[in-house]
């Protein structure tokens, strides 16, 4: 993926770094805080989004007022699916903000905080817990079950990729690698195949 913000590998360990130590020092567990550090990398496209280099804003959350509420400093830039993202002072900030997003629904007894522990229980028990309003929407209608599976894939692999070993999900990404290297095996041998067998 070509990126117009280019980070070093220790900006970026410094980003997931600051989001964790924040996510520790509201109170939760490590566990907690990266998983937010593999969310904010799956939707800021590992840093290279406007949205976190202009606005520090990790994770898409959209400003929906007509002014920035308590996290938030600025209106950000447009999203591409309608509305505008929030604008935060520090990364901080946002990673504030998503924890409330989560304390609110944990309130209404949507969610249970201390029971997301792997990128699956993050998504299903969190993101997508509230019945009224989850974190990510196919325009007004619910996440798709396609696009549902693409997010816990994502984050899961970035959690890999990161040291963050989550062993329920494990099955899920040597599955899916096994059928990419197994699909690109199968075109190879019927290009070569067609290519001495057939005229063209």
């Amino acid at each position: 993926m070509s990126c117009q913000y280019h980070h070093t590998k220790s900006e970026i360990d410094s980003f997931n770094g600051r989001i964790v130590q924040r996510v520790i020092d509201n109170g939760y567990s490590e566990t907690l805080g990266k998983l937010l550090a593999a969310q904010a990398n799956f939707e800021s496209g590992h840093y290279c989004n406007p949205a976190f280099n202009e606005f520090n804003n990790l994770s898409g959350y959209k400003n929906y007022g007509s002014k920035p509420n308590q996290y938030e400093v600025s209106i950000g830039n447009k999203a591409s699916d309608g509305g505008t993202y929030a604008g935060y002072a520090a990364l901080e900030n946002s990673v504030d903000e998503i924890l409330g997003w989560l304390e609110k629904r944990q309130k209404r007894g949507y969610v249970d905080i201390s029971a997301l522990v792997t990128p699956k229980d993050y998504v299903m028990k969190g993101l997508l817990a509230d019945p009224d309003y989850k974190w990510f929407t196919n325009g007004n209608q619910p996440p798709t079950q396609k696009q549902i599976d693409v997010y816990i894939l994502g984050m899961s692999t970035i959690s890999q990729k990161l040291g963050y070993i989550y062993s329920q999900n494990k099955t899920l990404i040597d599955f899916t690698l096994f059928g990419i290297l197994t699909s690109g095996v199968f075109i190879y041998y019927y290009y070569r195949w067609g290519k001495s067998n057939h005229k063209f």
